[in-house]
């Protein structure tokens, strides 16, 4: 007699479902973006990601946040499914990362401290536009209604403020790295002579010492 098997509970497909959608790509795209900040930083990228998404590092240049406390993901490391309390003063806006990119983007959807606020989407995004400096754009997602466009864009300037203080704070973290780390070795003079030509006299010389010498042995059996 056959007997049924259950299959896995709906708690059991939600995870798996919601585990989907954390590993595919999400992106703010510029098309779709209601609003995008953008600056060039003389820096390299993982200089610029650091302080982009480091908890301890966030609260030097974003605007009025005092602390940020990793709340769920692994200890000690951050990813899909990190959340963050971001605590601008006495409010926390609980941010969720939704994609992980090192180096490349990140995105995280946020819910504001405001009753019935949507949760926000956003994606900074790296470029490397060569000489050691990144390219990094903020792009905030178009909320669908008009209250919760109008929410999003009170933020604005707190975006605005944040960016222009990540700048300098960024260049001159990485102008440091540059002067404490190792110069290369010196190269000994060469007095007045390439050390290629002085390889050949040596061994030209050397050629010619064979050749004395084996002539030198032929004369003595004769």
């Amino acid at each position: 007699m056959a007997s049924a098997r259950s299959g896995p509970g709906s708690g059991d497909l939600h995870a798996a479902w919601d585990g989907r959608l954390r590993r595919a790509r999400l992106v703010v795209e510029s098309a779709g973006a209601a609003r995008i900040f953008e600056a060039v930083i003389v820096a390299p990228a993982a200089f610029v990601w650091e302080y982009m998404t480091s908890p301890i590092r966030r609260p030097k240049w974003q605007h009025g946040v005092t602390d940020v406390i990793q709340t769920a993901g692994a200890v000690g490391r951050r990813g899909v499914g990190t959340v963050n309390h971001c605590m601008p003063g006495k409010e926390t806006i609980v941010e969720e990362v939704m994609d992980w990119q090192p180096y490349d983007h990140v995105t995280d959807r946020s819910l504001l401290p405001i009753p019935n606020a949507p949760k926000l989407l956003n994606t900074y995004a790296l470029t490397d536009v060569g000489d050691g400096r990144t390219r990094i754009e903020m792009r905030f997602g178009t909320p669908r209604s008009a209250k919760d466009r109008a929410i999003a864009m009170s933020l604005m300037q707190m975006i605005t403020d944040g960016l222009a203080h990540l700048v300098p704070i960024v260049e001159a973290a990485a102008r440091e790295a540059e002067a404490a780390a190792p110069g290369e070795p010196e190269v000994p003079e060469s007095h007045g002579r390439e050390p290629i030509d002085r390889a050949r006299e040596i061994a030209a010389e050397a050629r010619s010492d064979d050749a004395v010498d084996r002539g030198s042995a032929r004369s003595s059996f004769r």
